[in-house]
């Protein structure tokens, strides 16, 4: 799909290689690093646990992933995110004969390979199309709604991905949410600091057309830092920081440049070594940092 400023065009692709066999209720990921697709699972008349890799950056390409470890089994109406603090596909739950809830990780850096995770705290409950949206400000997954053994749900749930060990949190939100419903659409609005959620399917009433919002606040906590570097080349700054913080802190940077309020440009992390790094390609001489 090509957007310019006065149309929309869609191109059909003929990649080279075998090809994954005709499916539904797959899940596709991007992986940003290799800048390439991930299909896992879906249904093609039987269930499946097949991974394939589709290429982006070049001639297009479809490749079988053949992971080492044991696998996931054949399921579909799963769910699966990028998880870019561990550079791996999170895939949650789904349906294979039965509803799951299980947790695995694929790591796509070096060889790929199949890891079962055991969070700490109590799971969702065995479901299937569920939402599942990667929380760039916290660092965490957010899951919500989905079917299963007792019919649709409408429960919202939290797993922690930085700054300690795997866990699962249930999440209480103040005043009344979606109704229950499975086979919706959510993501994660970062401007806003959100997960929105949109319309999906209720097991007694049928197609829901409604649109939430899950709000969060983020509540900046004072912390001492010092610029370690500033490197200003042609059309961007890099910035580097020290920061009084333990690694894998959320931290937001915001931009004034003399405007009547502050901007939100990234969420990012505390590194390894209390240290935040920052690229900043909106820049123009004369501008105020």
């Amino acid at each position: 799909i090509r957007v310019a400023e006065s149309s929309v065009t869609a191109t059909p692709l003929f990649p080279a290689g075998s090809t994954p066999s005709t499916r539904d209720f797959h899940t596709a990921i991007y992986d940003p690093i290799r800048d390439r697709m991930i299909v896992f699972g879906g249904n093609n008349g039987s269930f499946n646990n097949e991974v394939w890799a589709r290429s982006l950056s070049r001639i297009p390409e479809w490749t079988r992933i053949l992971p080492a470890g044991a696998q996931p089994t054949a399921r579909f109406s799963h769910t699966a995110i990028y998880d870019p603090i561990g550079d791996r596909m999170l895939v949650l739950g789904g349906y294979g004969g039965s509803y799951m809830n299980d947790l695995w990780s694929l790591s796509l850096g070096g060889t790929p390979a199949w890891t079962l995770l055991t969070p700490l705290g109590t799971p969702p409950i065995p479901r299937a199309s569920h939402s599942f949206v990667y929380d760039a400000t916290r660092g965490r997954a957010v899951v919500f709604g989905g079917a299963g053994n007792a019919g649709a749900y409408e429960d919202s749930w939290e797993l922690n991905l930085s700054g300690g060990p795997l866990a699962w949190t249930q999440l209480a939100p103040a005043n009344p949410g979606p109704i229950d419903r499975y086979a919706h659409l959510a993501l994660f609005d970062p401007n806003s600091d959100r997960m929105v959620v949109a319309w999906g399917w209720n097991i007694g009433v049928g197609p829901w057309s409604s649109v939430y919002r899950l709000q969060w606040y983020y509540e900046p906590t004072a912390t001492t830092l010092s610029l370690v570097s500033a490197d200003a080349r042609d059309g961007e700054v890099a910035l580097r920081w020290q920061v009084h913080a333990e690694p894998g802190t959320a931290v937001r940077i915001d931009r004034n440049a003399g405007e009547s309020e502050w901007l939100m440009r990234e969420h990012t992390f505390v590194d390894g070594s209390q240290e935040v790094r920052y690229v900043d390609r909106e820049v123009a001489a004369g501008d105020l940092l």
